[in-house]
């Protein structure tokens, strides 16, 4: 499964469906640039659109991985590949609730230092002011 050979699956399919990458982009939902890149080998294997690049271009995931010689093994590798990041994504999006949870937390507890010293000021003031 090499970058390169995806790329150029990527590129083959798009010019027998007859589309440009602008037209492709916009069938995707991406901006010219994101798609060249991805076509290019540039950007990360697993782009979130990759599925449905392959969708609109009449090519399974197999074929896009794995060129018409896929094998039962490599199906295998795709799949294993797909739950991995899916776990990471997964611990990453865990890990963003739990800091979400800590910040707001945090902000409970800075919001209340906050009002205890506008009140002691205050407080301060009052005495200031009946001296």
């Amino acid at each position: 499964m090499e970058i390169g050979e995806i790329s150029q699956r990527l590129k083959s399919a798009r010019l027998n469906k007859g589309l440009s990458r602008e037209s492709l982009s916009v069938y995707v939902g991406l901006s010219e640039n994101s798609y060249r890149d991805i076509e290019n080998g540039k950007t990360r294997l697993f782009h979130p659109k990759l599925k449905e690049i392959a969708k609109q271009l009449d090519i399974s995931m197999e074929h896009l991985f794995f060129g018409s010689s896929a094998t039962l093994e490599n199906e295998q590798i795709l799949k294993e590949s797909i739950e991995k990041y899916g776990k990471q994504i997964e611990e990453l999006e865990l890990e963003l609730e739990i800091t979400k949870a800590l910040l707001n937390t945090e902000r409970k507890m800075l919001k209340e230092r906050e009002a205890t010293i506008i009140n002691i000021l205050g407080v301060i003031e009052e005495k200031r002011g009946s001296y």
